[in-house]
């Protein structure tokens, strides 16, 4: 039930703590639901757990911890991604606090894609602090159900500070406009939402 104070040197695998893998033609499905990921590092991309983008792996964490883990990218989990290729990480639970990126991301890089519901937290952070770093224009948060139960869920840290950029996404703006406000910028000059006419509503709640 634990990862503990694993070092790991290379500068191209990544996944100090744990590394899912599987060829294009499988798919790797990692589940957790106790024990402690911890004080792992990486000097490339994720301390705790790097999700390969080969076979999309899945990642599903519904408990346990993430804590005090460093790497380059990604100091708690590295998502990795290249347009249709990706991992993929599912968070309904646990605990991801304390995790330091020397580059970006200090609890999640995310090249692929991220999914919260249910009781997905991740502890307040900043830049490269435990944040979650999105790596391009087509890398979100998803809110995957209505009515996250935290009523602060993640930091981010887009990979451009420019008005208008999408940070969040979800099958629909409702879904959005109701869950928005859980989510705060490592910049605090700057907020997820932004109001037109007076209000926050629909696309602009999902953009800077």
């Amino acid at each position: 039930n634990y990862v503990d104070k694993t070092s790991i040197d290379s500068a191209t695998s990544g996944g100090a703590g744990i590394y899912t893998y599987s060829n294009t033609s499988g798919k790797g499905i990692l589940s957790i639901k106790s024990g402690k990921i911890v004080y792992n590092q990486s000097n490339s991309h994720g301390g705790g757990i790097k999700a390969y983008k080969g076979g999309k792996e899945t990642v599903y964490i519904k408990g346990g911890s993430i804590s005090n883990n460093k790497a380059d990218s990604g100091g708690g989990i590295y998502i990795d991604g290249n347009g249709s290729t990706y991992g993929i990480v599912n968070i309904s639970g646990g605990t991801i606090s304390n995790n330091e990126a020397t580059t970006a991301g200090g609890a999640i890089y995310q090249s692929g894609k991220l999914n919260f519901s249910a009781n997905a937290k991740i502890d307040s952070g900043s830049e490269k602090i435990n944040d979650v770093y999105l790596a391009g224009s087509s890398n979100y948060v998803t809110i995957a159900e209505n009515n996250l139960s935290n009523s602060t869920v993640a930091t981010i840290t887009p990979y451009q500070w420019k008005r208008g950029n999408q940070v969040l996404d979800a099958s629909s703006d409702a879904l959005i406009t109701s869950n928005y406000s859980r989510f705060k910028l490592s910049d605090s000059a700057w907020r997820v939402g932004y109001y037109v006419s007076g209000t926050v509503s629909g696309d602009y709640a999902k953009r800077i």
